[in-house]
């Protein structure tokens, strides 16, 4: 996966026990969490149009698995455990 380098500026309140929960690699740390949050999104927009529209669902199952998979990953990650 490629990566690139990017300048970010995070309170200082947050980002001092990011550095502690990072185990020394606080790149990966924040790539995780944005993924994190991306998934967080998604599924929050998935829940949205399940809800206006309810045969919605069924089309999506597939991706609704996929998503849960990358929450898997995104787990495994954390713990050290394979990735996805």
């Amino acid at each position: 996966m490629a990566s690139e380098k990017v300048t970010v500026t995070i309170p200082a309140e947050v980002l001092g026990p990011a550095r502690e929960s990072a185990g020394g690699n606080l790149s990966a740390y924040v790539a995780r969490a944005l993924r994190a949050q991306l998934v967080h999104e998604a599924m929050d927009t998935l829940a949205e149009d399940m809800e206006a529209n309810p045969g919605f669902r069924l089309a999506h199952d597939e991706w609704l698995a996929d998503m849960q998979a990358e929450q898997t990953a995104i787990g495994d990650d954390r713990s050290g455990g394979p990735a996805a």
